[in-house]
C-alpha cells in the first residue's frame, strides 16, 4: 500500500529526468498525464453547501489534491450537476481517514490509480475524462436515493442553475 501523504501540494514543478513518475510519487499528486506530467498543482477548495436532510448528493466525485483531471472533472460535475439542479459530493481519496465503499474496501486502494472517479447513484459513470454527456444521461435516468440512504462522505454541493 502507499504511503499517505499531508494534503499540501508542493509548488509546481517539472520531473527533470523526462522519465515520468514512479507510483509513489503519483499518489503524492503529482500528474501522470498528458501534457502535464511531472507537475503538482494544488486545487482550490469549494465552499461546501449542504442539501435538504433526507436527500443525499446523487453524484460523488472521487478525487485527490494535486491532479489536473480532477479540477476539470469538478468544474464539469459542477456544471452538470447545477443544470440538473442535483447535488454532490466530493471525497478526497488521501484524506486521513479515507471512507471505505460497500463491502469494506478503502476508496484509496480502489481509485487510487483512476482518479477523478465519478459515481451516479452508486454506479461508477466514469474516471480520468468524464463524460458530460454520459453524467447527464445517468442523471435523467436514475432514480434519486431513498430517503433513507445514508449520505456520502466529503464535501457536499447542491447544484443551482445559472440566472441570467
Amino acid at each position: 500500500m502507499l504511503p499517505r501523504v499531508p494534503r499540501a501540494a508542493p509548488p509546481i514543478r517539472r520531473d527533470p529526468t523526462g522519465r515520468g513518475l514512479s507510483r509513489s510519487a503519483r499518489s503524492r499528486g503529482h500528474c501522470i498525464h498528458g501534457a502535464y506530467a511531472g507537475a503538482v498543482s494544488t486545487i482550490e477548495p469549494v465552499p461546501a453547501t449542504v442539501p435538504a436532510p433526507g436527500h443525499p448528493a446523487r453524484v460523488v466525485l472521487f478525487g485527490r489534491a494535486g491532479c489536473h483531471l480532477c479540477i476539470d472533472a469538478r468544474a464539469l460535475v459542477a456544471v452538470v450537476c447545477a443544470e440538473a439542479g442535483e447535488a454532490w459530493t466530493e471525497v478526497d481519496i488521501d484524506a486521513p481517514d479515507p471512507p471505505t465503499l460497500p463491502g469494506g474496501r478503502s476508496v484509496f486502494d480502489e481509485y487510487s490509480e483512476l482518479v477523478p472517479v465519478v459515481e451516479v447513484d452508486g454506479v461508477r459513470q466514469g474516471y480520468w475524462r468524464i463524460d458530460a454527456t454520459r453524467l447527464r444521461r445517468a442523471l435523467a435516468a436514475g432514480p434519486a436515493r431513498s430517503a433513507g440512504a445514508a449520505s456520502s462522505p466529503g464535501r457536499t454541493h447542491v447544484g443551482r442553475v445559472p440566472s441570467g
